[in-house]
């Protein structure tokens, strides 16, 4: 009788403690870059998923390939697409443009990394003249 309540209990806690998007990507990135030394993350790289699959990052070599298991990763990162997240914060400013003490918050984690956030003239043209709009 216990047993049914105590997975009660779990499933509240863990629906009540996720992560925010943010902070998933931040999670994400620092795994990335523990595992491949770098943040410069491809744009087709998804976060792996299933511990009987590796995903391969090319080295500069690309006939050597450094395979990455599953379970390194945090497991609410399982699945994201890392590299196209990563290119839409470099040319788009995702997450950084927001006004505020939370865009300043999030663009000085991100650049405590080593991640490269473009200034808002620095945004690709496309955003710029959706801006002035």
């Amino acid at each position: 009788m216990i047993r049914p309540f105590l997975v009660l209990i779990i499933v509240l806690i863990s629906c009540f403690s996720r992560k925010s998007p943010f902070k998933r990507v931040l999670s994400a990135l620092e795994t990335y870059k523990s595992v491949f030394n770098s943040v410069e993350v491809p744009y087709g790289f998804i976060v792996p998923s299933d511990p009987s699959s590796a995903s391969s990052h090319p080295t500069e070599d690309s006939s050597k390939h450094l395979e990455v298991c599953s379970t390194l990763w945090p497991i609410e990162c399982h699945g994201m697409a890392l590299g196209a997240i990563m290119s839409r914060i470099r040319t788009r400013g995702d997450y950084v443009k927001t006004r505020g003490a939370l865009g300043d918050k999030h663009r000085a984690q991100l650049e405590s990394l080593g991640v490269a956030i473009p200034d808002s003239e620095q945004l690709a043209p496309g955003e710029q003249a959706f801006r002035s709009i």
